[in-house]
């Protein structure tokens, strides 16, 4: 098991959410909406029909958030596709120096889906790699995101990713997308945005990775339950 002592500051914050939420998808933004959608014009009319209740989606329930090093798994939890495709793109990192693979599993109800996620340590030791994919019935999705954070208060967090849209970032993250870009070219891209940043934290081992994941976690779970996404779902 990959595991690592917890010396985090976010764990107490992390700790107060909620153990489920529900997700109310009416209260995202069109913007928001249409991005997750892929398909900008009929996401427009699916978020319509969500804001007047003409249309009602089998809602998500999810986990709230944990400490990061409570959510660390063996490869075994892993389900297919996502095993097979999180393999891959590890030996495809590992090829370019990234080291160190901590793996983390995550599960919904209701629209089922079943997420894994594995970090691994740049070898400058400036930025760490996520390589995250979901699957629900057929079809899966994945991308990679490389993370660097400033060791200034406030963190700011600067993500590089080939992913989609989503939700709206926290406060905290300044993203680039650069959709579809193969993995090496991604982490150039990466490099080359914070090559004259000197307030970077040092990532050496995989609480430093915790430290930043967990303060990302805070600010949007925060920002998700303020604006009415997440719903708690009451303890049985």
């Amino acid at each position: 098991m990959n595991s690592f002592p917890t010396t985090n500051s976010s764990t107490d914050e992390l700790n107060s959410f909620a153990k489920r939420y529900r997700v109310d998808a009416s209260k995202a933004t069109l913007r928001e909406f249409r991005d997750m959608s892929g398909r900008p014009f009929l996401g427009s009319l699916y978020w319509l029909a969500l804001r007047t209740r003409v249309l009602k989606l089998n809602s998500q329930i999810l986990d709230g958030p944990r400490p990061f090093a409570e959510d660390l798994c063996e490869l075994d939890a892993f389900r297919e596709p996502i095993r097979s495709h999180v393999l891959a793109m590890c030996d495809s990192a590992e090829r370019l120096g990234f080291h160190t693979r901590m793996y983390s599993v995550s599960n919904s109800t209701g629209a089922e889906v079943h997420g894994g996620a594995v970090r691994l340590l740049d070898p400058t030791g400036r930025s760490f790699l996520q390589i995250i994919a979901a699957a629900s019935g057929d079809a899966m999705q994945s991308h990679e995101m490389i993370v660097s954070a400033t060791s200034s208060k406030p963190m700011n967090v600067v993500v590089t990713t080939n992913g989609p849209p989503s939700y709206k970032s926290p406060p905290c993250v300044t993203a680039q997308r650069h959709r579809g870009v193969p993995l090496q070219e991604l982490i150039e891209i990466h490099h080359k945005s914070i090559k004259d940043k000197n307030d970077l934290i040092s990532f050496s081992n995989l609480a430093d990775i915790a430290r930043v994941i967990d303060h990302v976690s805070v600010m949007f779970f925060a920002e998700k339950v303020a604006r009415g996404i997440f719903v708690e779902v009451p303890e049985p």
